[in-house]
């Protein structure tokens, strides 16, 4: 057994991250926009340059789309039933709420600290 390990060769992959991220056509873009930019990074011509920033904007695309559809299928009133776990897994990585009380305004004064907030909460 540890010949097997030691002697075939194997490849580690890597998680891939975010779910939208591991499908297909976006990972085929990204490597290209990857060999596209180390070509540009050791040739330094502008046609080089141009297919990199091309393929860096496709890339940026189709990222947003297979998100859109991700949240579309997570959403979906039918798949929040099936799966309400997965539902609110990702609604709760949404928030981006601060904990605490907003500053508070007061006539023309604005309370900022612990004890201005409770003395205009407590009037």
């Amino acid at each position: 057994m540890d010949a097997m390990k030691t002697h075939i060769p194997s490849k580690m992959l890597k998680d891939g991250g975010k779910p939208w991220v591991k499908n297909k056509e976006v990972q085929r873009l990204m490597k290209r926009r990857k060999r596209a930019h180390k070509t540009s990074r050791r040739t330094k011509k502008a046609n080089h340059r141009k297919r990199y920033q091309d393929l860096r904007n496709q890339v940026k695309q189709a990222i947003d789309k297979a998100h859109e559809e991700y949240v579309c299928g997570i959403l979906n009133m039918e798949n929040c039933q099936r799966a309400p776990r997965k539902f609110w897994s990702y609604i709760r990585g949404r928030g981006k709420d601060n904990v605490g009380v907003a500053p508070l305004h007061m006539g023309e004064d604005l309370a900022t600290t612990g004890q201005a907030k409770a003395q205009v909460l407590s009037q």
